[in-house]
């Protein structure tokens, strides 16, 4: 398989179809500006945690999320919009207005960083400076490069910080690129914001997806330990109505004396999972991570700043197509008994020992016998759903995140059963602690008390103790053959930021029973983006093989 050698700002030359000539793709988009001291819009405050995140945006690490969507004609395989539609580029200007733009305030905002405020420009925006089309020649690489050459680009300081591209004149279809400060939108309310929120056939299927969304929830609080204790706690309540009707005030008192007891157990759950978790991030934060090539330094691995980032990813074309199935990837689940997302730390784990392989020479003292662990960050949503559906709702989710700290194996005697193996049992506590939500609230709570530089220090803590950046964007099968104007969404795929101290992130995103895995990093530790998305090739190739050589 050929490497994918992808170059940080390469000079991709595209055609600008809303003039129609050959020029270079402007990255700031600054068509109109507007002053901040011109917008009569109230200032509104922005929220501790947001004011937090933009306190960690640095130059070298900015903090945008980026989105990408292939769409697929209906009953043609001309992929050039102006030729499919003229009206295509009014249409679709359109839609942001009416079902986006009007709906969540943050897209018509001009963030004002340094008053930690924002402000709604109502008719003052322009939604001509966000949507930019452009034809690229028939190339993935070449879609590659131009993701790479807009992606990290500063964003205007006068303008909503958000831009959508719309591609065309690929083979595979027509793309819409997205890329938006994470101010707006986290990835997962990013994804929910784009297909519920844009898509001509979502209501078919909102209640479904409202009550999946839902159920998702319940099962996550039942695994819990205090989901686990409300059960026990329904149980004998049930066991006492059946089996004590007729003693109203004898269950009465019971169930009076079973409160007490079940409340003293939630309370002592509360302060041993606190002390748990405080506990287990006092380690993180005192022991260091171990020096690998993954990991920054002062030395031969320096953040520069010049950041990558390419994509494992099918191809609607001929073989590809299946490539890389979320169908597999369940049957391999059952399989191993591995959830989907442990067994995409097992392919980080797998990749990254190939990757230290084929980097063995970089440094003569380097073990690549020893058999140790590195921490990988997993950004987890932890927003609970609305009692009833409310399509707004969903469409103003904003960022409410919270962090698991996981462990990945690095060891090159491993083999795949083994790995899995040993990442359940890092992550099997994981599904009993609440450690999403007490980072959330402990990042919270110091926002809002503590001063900016130890709120900052605090947040930085976890980002320098580990190696690797990760997220999950999960789109269930009940939002499968959306459409954005008559074109099917065949493909989404999704790409988070670095955080500061990391040189690496990986993000999975399944959608339409695929799977697709994008890599970030920082030039400075990792020299090409394309090694690593080879290696992972490599990696699924080799599981499926393993597991799935008898279907």
């Amino acid at each position: 398989m050929k490497k994918q050698d992808v170059p940080l700002i390469p000079n991709v030359i595209t055609h600008n179809i809303n003039n129609g000539r050959k020029n270079k793709v402007n990255n700031t988009c600054t068509d109109s500006l507007i002053s901040h001291n011109n917008t009569k819009g109230r200032k509104r405050n922005l929220s501790q945690l947001t004011k937090l995140l933009l306190l960690q945006e640095t130059s070298h690490c900015p903090c945008i999320v980026s989105g990408l969507l292939l769409l697929k004609p209906n009953n043609s395989n001309n992929n050039n919009i102006t030729e499919l539609d003229n009206n295509f580029k009014e249409k679709f200007e359109q839609l942001l207005i009416n079902k986006l733009i009007s709906k969540n305030i943050r897209f018509r905002s001009l963030l004002l960083e340094k008053e930690k405020q924002f402000i709604d420009l109502k008719e003052k925006f322009d939604i001509k400076n966000h949507v930019h089309f452009i034809k690229i020649e028939n190339s993935i690489n070449n879609l590659n490069n131009f993701i790479n050459k807009v992606q990290f680009s500063k964003f205007d300081e006068n303008l909503p910080k958000w831009n959508v591209f719309v591609i065309e004149g690929l083979e595979d279809g027509i793309y819409l690129f997205w890329k938006i400060h994470h101010w707006i939108a986290d990835g997962q309310s990013l994804a929910y914001t784009i297909m519920i929120g844009l898509t001509d056939n979502y209501n078919e299927n909102s209640l479904q997806f409202h009550d999946f969304y839902r159920n998702l929830f319940e099962k996550r609080k039942e695994k819990a330990i205090f989901g686990q204790l409300d059960f026990i706690y329904g149980n004998c309540k049930e066991f006492l109505f059946q089996k004590l009707l007729n003693f109203k005030l004898f269950i009465t008192i019971i169930l009076l004396i079973m409160n007490l007891i079940f409340l003293l157990l939630k309370f002592l759950l509360f302060l041993i999972s606190f002390l748990y978790l405080f506990f287990t991030d006092l380690i993180i934060s005192i022991l260091p991570e171990k020096e690998t090539i993954f990991k920054p330094n002062n030395k031969e691995r320096k953040i520069t700043g010049q950041l990558q980032s390419s994509f494992l990813y099918s191809s609607l074309n001929k073989d590809y197509k299946n490539k890389y199935s979320l169908k597999d990837l369940k049957k391999i689940s059952k399989i191993t008994g591995a959830t989907i997302n442990e067994l995409f730390l097992t392919l980080i784990s797998m990749t990254c020992d190939k990757y230290r392989l084929q980097n063995k020479d970089y440094n003569e003292n380097y073990n690549l016998d020893n058999n140790f662990s590195l921490k990988v960050g997993m950004g987890v949503n932890i927003r609970e759903p609305p009692t009833e559906f409310n399509e707004n709702v969903y469409l103003n989710l904003g960022n409410y995140v919270g962090i698991h700290f996981l462990n990945i194996p690095q060891n090159l005697n491993l083999n795949i059963q083994e790995r899995i193996l040993q990442i359940k049992n890092y992550s099997k506590f994981t599904k009993y602690f609440p450690q999403d939500l007490f980072h959330f609230y402990l990042l919270y709570f110091a926002g809002t008390f503590l001063p900016e530089c130890l709120s900052s220090k605090l947040f930085q803590l976890g980002t320098k103790r580990v190696t690797f950046g990760g997220s999950n964007v999960f789109i269930p099968k009940v939002l499968n053959n959306l459409k954005i104007l008559d074109y099917s969404i065949e493909r989404a795929i999704g790409f988070i930021p670095l955080a500061e101290g990391l040189g690496i992130n990986f993000m999975i995103t399944s959608y339409n029973d695929q799977f697709g895995i994008s890599v970030v990093v920082d030039k400075g530790v990792i020299g090409n983006v394309g090694d690593i998305i080879e290696l992972l090739n490599e990696s699924w190739e080799e599981m499926k093989s393993t597991f799935l050589k008898n279907y």
